[in-house]
């Protein structure tokens, strides 16, 4: 999406309230970030007043994810805007609330550190302050140096406040390194409040549902759900697609009985996702689908050793035997690779590398039916070729409705990176809010 930062511009200082506005697009290290600045004509400015304002006038692409009010302009010798000079952005949070607690201390000052902020107050949403699964692994490691144990990954997803998350470490039993079970439920809330229709992620192959918290700060006010692979938390494995989607509308029914629905799913998550769609349709429910890099093309069955398993996922299988690779090995290698202690057992890993390769050893006929709706898609660009063979188009079959594609830079491995769900976030917030006017 083509943004025209002076169109941003213009649109601030159109606002009464503001004298001067700059926009810029920043890189905290969360991928590029359209921030704006303003000089209030009066005191004091509403930064939250001013965007939802902006929202109404302008594509919510368009609209900054951060708005910072300056007493003025910082200028260049020759009186022009310095940009390079301009502040770290202030992101919009909740009224600040100091720590009560040393570990609220401890947690507040993580979450600073890893999103380079100034401050976080203890019911800041990390996710809302555009935090992501990169940087929160930065924070679990502050936190493993600074209370000298182990913080779980895991547990930032389930709870990304300060108060939060300090409550959880100070409560685990025994004193001991907190448990990552809950964060492998079926259902797991990203972010459980809103007055907006809720967001319901079907996984990825790997079967969790935490890769999308990336996309929490693009939709605010909107409850943004995962759904991930009942074989994780020790539930059955589905024999088909179809029974597996039954399981997951099941899952959403019990918080949300009755639609609108909003479905988005990435990779296998996108194939099971549309059989959601088709039975909540059958139901007389309204649907919308999202979907992140999936065609629908059937492959054949194949047995998957756990190096195998590691490679699809990114991971190096760095052995001279990579199919006697075990699985305290294989954690080794992910932490390795992530930079940190995950918090993750090996029987944690050999639940979710299993779960893996289940999904990729069973039920490879896709079962599609029609799915009497629109869907949004999202290609990675190198997933494409000219054959055709992978294509969004391969979707008009089974989807009555329109197919709006959009294609991300990148491959298919990274569809939530920073730099795609850059892309992806806005495109999402404005599509999802389209559709919400509608009902």
């Amino acid at each position: 999406m083509r943004i025209e930062l002076e169109e941003v511009e213009a649109a601030l200082v159109r606002h009464p309230a503001v004298a001067q506005a700059v926009a810029v697009v920043r890189d905290g290290g969360r991928g590029g970030q359209l921030v704006a600045y303003i000089v209030p004509a009066h005191a004091p400015a509403d930064p939250a007043e001013i965007l939802r304002s902006l929202a109404a006038v302008l594509p919510s692409y368009m609209v900054p994810v951060a708005l910072t009010v300056l007493p003025a302009m910082p200028v260049t010798p020759t009186g022009k805007v310095d940009r390079a000079a301009l502040p770290a952005p202030e992101f919009s949070r909740s009224e600040y609330r100091s720590p009560r607690t040393d570990t609220e201390r401890i947690v507040a000052e993580a979450f600073a550190s890893g999103l380079d902020l100034e401050r976080v107050g203890i019911d800041d949403n990390f996710f809302d302050l555009g935090g992501n699964s990169l940087s929160a692994v930065r924070v679990a490691a502050i936190l493993k140096s600074t209370l000298s144990g182990d913080v779980p990954l895991p547990l930032i997803f389930l709870a990304p406040t300060p108060a939060g998350l300090a409550h959880r470490l100070d409560t685990r039993p025994g004193g001991g390194t907190p448990s990552t079970i809950e964060a492998l439920e079926v259902l797991i809330p990203l972010r459980a409040g809103g007055s907006r229709t809720p967001l319901f992620c079907v996984h990825p192959a790997i079967g969790i549902s935490w890769v999308y918290a990336g996309l929490l700060r693009y939709l605010p006010d909107r409850a943004v759900y995962g759904l991930q692979l009942p074989l994780l938390s020790g539930g059955p494995a589905y024999a088909s697609h179809h029974a597996l989607a039954h399981r997951y509308v099941e899952e959403l029914r019990a918080v949300r009985p009755h639609g609108p629905y909003h479905l988005l799913g990435w990779s296998q998550g996108g194939l099971i996702a549309h059989h959601m769609a088709v039975q909540l349709r059958s139901a007389g429910e309204a649907v919308d689908l999202v979907m992140l890099d999936y065609y629908p093309i059937e492959r054949a069955r194949k047995e998957l050793t756990l190096a195998e398993v590691l490679v699809s996922l990114g991971i190096d299988a760095d052995s001279a035997e990579p199919t006697d690779i075990s699985f305290d090995t294989a954690l080794t290698q992910v932490n390795r690779m992530l930079g940190h202690e995950t918090g993750l057992t090996p029987s944690d890993l050999e639940r979710i590398l299993g779960a893996y390769a289940e999904v990729h050893r069973t039920g490879p006929e896709l079962g599609l039916e029609v799915f009497d709706g629109d869907m949004l898609f999202f290609a990675a660009a190198n997933s494409l070729d000219d054959s055709g063979e992978t294509s969004p188009g391969l979707w008009r079959k089974t989807v009555t409705g329109s197919i709006v594609e959009h294609v991300v830079a990148g491959d298919h491995l990274h569809m939530m990176n920073p730099e795609a769900t850059s892309v992806i976030g806005p495109i999402l917030a404005d599509h999802l809010g389209r559709i919400d006017e509608r009902h």
